[in-house]
């Protein structure tokens, strides 16, 4: 099963037979007025026996959606072994689920991104639900860090899909999540704005050190390297913020601030541009 340690957003699936640690710690959203800069760091960890080791430091947390302007990253326990308590083998690997859900609907069309998020999520959800009723998953992850604020349910993971659909911009949020150990989804569209201030998933405590106007003594060489604020920022600024922002996390001035989640965040960092048609990488 995924092992998660005390801090938020953290989990360990499994890799070489030992829990290691695989989705994004750290994701960032810019939106400018022509495009999306979307980041993710790339460390991979492990644990075994007590000691918690990097693995690897270039994984891909962004993926590419074939035909379209969009581009989806993974959070949350997307390896499900058959209890909470399990080590032993991956009963459902929710990321090659996602890969075949998305390589699936490549070449259809839809009204907007919801309908996409709901055809995408369905064999997600059937595939999980099967696995319940057969019993092959006896119990879903339902610890406290597993609640949100607001939302019905344990989280099993999201699906984030960042870009555009028919010319439109979107974040559009997939939630996986189990009442009693009976799960569910939740289609979300997220609110967008354009502007200086990132949507940040990872280290809260560095969000707020390092974005946040009054002065303060953290991250000064990372402040040195924030663009200027602007009502109307380019790409090349939103590759700055995200970078200062992963760079941060992945600090000794964010592991100390942070010593649960940031030690978790580093490596190679992984941006992509997204465009109303084109996906590149920065």
């Amino acid at each position: 099963m995924i092992f998660w340690d005390d801090s938020p957003a953290q989990h360990w699936p499994q890799y070489n037979g030992t829990p290691c640690k695989s989705m994004p710690t750290a994701i960032v959203r810019f939106q400018t007025n022509g495009a999306f800069v979307i980041a993710a760091d790339g460390r991979m960890r492990k644990r075994e026996g007590g000691k918690v080791e990097v693995v690897k430091d270039d994984v891909q947390k962004i993926y590419p959606i074939p035909g379209e302007s969009l581009v989806y990253v993974l959070y949350g326990n997307m390896m499900l072994g058959k209890d909470e308590a399990d080590s032993g083998p991956i009963v459902v690997d929710l990321a090659s689920e996602v890969a075949t859900a998305v390589a699936s609907l490549v070449g259809q069309k839809f009204d907007d991104a919801v309908q996409y998020a709901e055809s995408l999520s369905t064999p997600l959800l059937n595939r999980l639900t099967e696995a319940s009723g057969k019993k092959q998953i006896s119990r879903f992850p339902a610890r406290s860090l597993d609640v949100e604020e607001g939302l019905p349910g344990h989280l099993i993971g999201y699906i984030f899909l960042f870009g555009y659909y028919n010319g439109k911009a979107c974040e559009i949020d997939i939630r996986l999540f189990h009442r009693k150990h009976i799960p569910d989804k939740q289609v979300i569209p997220a609110e967008l704005w354009i502007g200086y201030n990132p949507k940040t998933w990872g280290s809260l405590v560095v969000a707020k050190g390092l974005f946040e106007s009054a002065p303060n003594p953290f991250f000064e060489a990372e402040r040195k390297k924030l663009p200027k604020r602007s009502d109307n920022p380019n790409i090349e600024e939103g590759i700055a913020v995200a970078k200062a922002y992963i760079s941060a996390c992945d600090s000794d001035t964010g592991r100390g601030l942070d010593p649960d989640l940031c030690p978790g965040i580093g490596g190679k960092i992984q941006i992509a541009i997204i465009k109303p048609d084109s996906v590149t990488w920065a």
